[in-house]
């Protein structure tokens, strides 16, 4: 690490040894966890750049596959969106073509995403079901008020990027409250997946562990302010607005 961050000064320095020293060799997750904690904090503060890279090679050097590194990119895309997912994936595949392993690229695949919407629909449905079933439908009924459409095409999403096989959904649920805690913007949807996290056997100290990485790769308020949301839900208190601090 203390190579690639040599050229940023004082700058790589902090990097390096917050990352190195603090944080990547905890062990109180397992390697798996950290890769999915890692991998979609530094995504979910909007970066596909050296930082993101390195996360990558880390993964990959701890034996992530490269169908599964395009699973997790492709799971992710839900909450960050298709035009960073293919920032990312793009920069898997150049540190699959340095590492030799260009025959991994594009090995993922999806059959769902050619089928009529209805289909993808009710396949989105059916992979919520396993979070949360009653919610799902409720969103349905709220968001057509608004549009008849607009959830059917976002279930459909769903159906095509959440039921990948190359992660549980305990460790799908990590991966989910990593990107949304450094997103910073979806205090809502962490609340939820927080609760559904911890239903899926994530431990409390697990969820702490995620704040180390938001904190790392998207910034202090970004990490404090998933800690409040992650607070009220292990104490079953609910979503509640922040308090006032200064």
């Amino acid at each position: 690490m203390r190579e690639k961050t040599a050229d940023f000064g004082a700058l790589g320095d902090i990097y390096a040894g917050l990352g190195e020293n603090d944080i990547f060799h905890r062990t109180v997750v397992s390697p798996q966890d950290k890769l999915l904690m890692r991998i979609p904090a530094v995504l979910g503060a909007g970066h596909t750049g050296v930082l993101y890279q390195e996360a990558v090679e880390a993964a990959l050097q701890d034996g992530l596959s490269a169908v599964a590194a395009e699973d997790l990119i492709i799971h992710l895309a839900s909450y960050v969106g298709l035009a960073r997912a293919f920032d990312a994936m793009a920069v898997l595949h150049t540190v699959l073509r340095a590492r030799g392993r260009a025959d991994g690229i594009g090995t993922s695949r999806s059959a769902l995403a050619s089928m009529p919407l209805a289909d993808r629909f009710e396949q989105g449905i059916a992979q919520y079901a396993q979070l949360d079933g009653p919610r799902a439908q409720a969103q349905l009924a709220y968001y057509s008020d608004l549009s008849a459409e607009y959830y059917r095409h976002v279930m459909g999403m769903f159906g095509c990027t959440f039921g990948r096989e190359s992660f549980t959904v305990r460790e799908r649920e990590i991966a989910t409250v990593a990107v949304l805690s450094a997103m910073g913007t979806a205090h809502r949807q962490l609340a939820f997946h927080s609760r559904v996290a911890l239903e899926q056997g994530v431990s409390r100290e697990a969820l702490a562990e995620v704040l180390l990485y938001v904190q790392l790769y998207a910034g202090l308020p970004a990490a404090n302010n998933a800690a409040a949301i992650m607070l009220d839900v292990v104490t079953g208190s609910g979503f509640a607005p922040l308090p006032r601090t200064g």
